[in-house]
């Protein structure tokens, strides 16, 4: 079989169905709303019974087929009708259980740039895992080659996660899905993410670096900052980089180099110096380090 990349977008979708995907059609769907622009891709986690592996719980679950009885959780599930388009398993491999011109069920209650119902315009995408934990190499690569391909078809233009669109009630894919990872690898502008979307803090070294961070007031509003450290100095200036959306406002940035915490501070529209800020306003910050 071709590798999606070598195959033109047009041959890579059958009314909705994904060439590169196994076919599993659930009954819990139905119809868009007429209008509906398909434009956001939704991020969840699942696993069933949660934290346990390359079982088919998840398959039977969106299909109505799941044994109540055959673990206890299952219980807290009885008589869900639920599905989502795509299942990214751990070892990368693709399910599809509804046509992306059609209706999943996977949101729920939710609200994202300026719209309720996600589920009316919206693509969800299930990674195998557990909420808070980490994702396989592999399933960043199909989800890469997924979301390439969903872009040609439908006007992607937001990527969220389901905690972003129903913040409080929904918690998924939690903090070790790697949002960054995914950016970099789509190179899909920052705009495109939440701006609640963050990647794990990444040592740095007082010995001189570039350090890049996600800066946002809110969903779908952040701007990316460049912050070059000064060698031989704890301290830095903020420059700014193109802005991405509507203007945000002021976010404190606290990096780390060495285990020791760089003074934190307010980034301003120009170049502004670091002072103390709460830790509870920790954003992104990646490091690459000069030599």
């Amino acid at each position: 079989m071709s590798h999606p990349a070598e195959v033109s977008g047009t041959s890579l979708w059958d009314c909705g169905w994904y060439r590169f995907a196994r076919h599993l059609r659930s009954p819990n769907f139905g119809p868009r709303p007429a209008g509906a622009a398909v434009d956001l891709i939704v991020v969840h986690s699942i696993s069933l019974p949660p934290g346990q592996y390359g079982g088919d719980g998840v398959q039977r679950l969106f299909t109505n087929r799941l044994d109540w009885e055959a673990h206890p959780y299952f219980q807290s599930l009885r008589g869900a009708t639920v599905s989502a388009h795509f299942y990214v398993r751990r070892h990368g491999e693709l399910w599809q259980f509804v046509g992306c011109d059609d209706r999943a069920w996977h949101a729920g209650a939710s609200h994202y740039r300026g719209r309720g119902n996600c589920n009316d315009d919206s693509i969800g995408v299930e990674f195998e895992g557990l909420e808070g934990g980490e994702f396989e190499a592999a399933q960043y690569e199909t989800a890469v080659h997924l979301c390439a391909a969903l872009a040609q078809r439908y006007p992607i233009t937001h990527v969220a996660g389901h905690e972003h669109i129903a913040p409080g009630r929904k918690g998924d894919p939690g903090a070790g899905f790697e949002w960054g990872r995914l950016r970099r690898a789509l190179a899909w502008p920052s705009q495109c993410f939440s701006g609640r979307c963050v990647a794990k803090k990444t040592h740095g070294s007082l010995s001189g670096g570039v350090f890049s961070a996600s800066i946002g007031a809110g969903a779908a509003d952040p701007r990316e900052r460049q912050v070059r450290m000064r060698p031989g100095k704890a301290k830095a200036t903020a420059r700014p980089m193109p802005a991405c959306g509507a203007a945000a406002r002021p976010r404190v940035l606290r990096a780390q180099a060495r285990g020791r915490c760089i003074r934190a501070g307010r980034v301003r529209s120009t170049a502004a110096r670091w002072r103390d800020g709460p830790l509870s306003d920790l954003v992104a910050v990646r490091a690459t380090h000069y030599r």
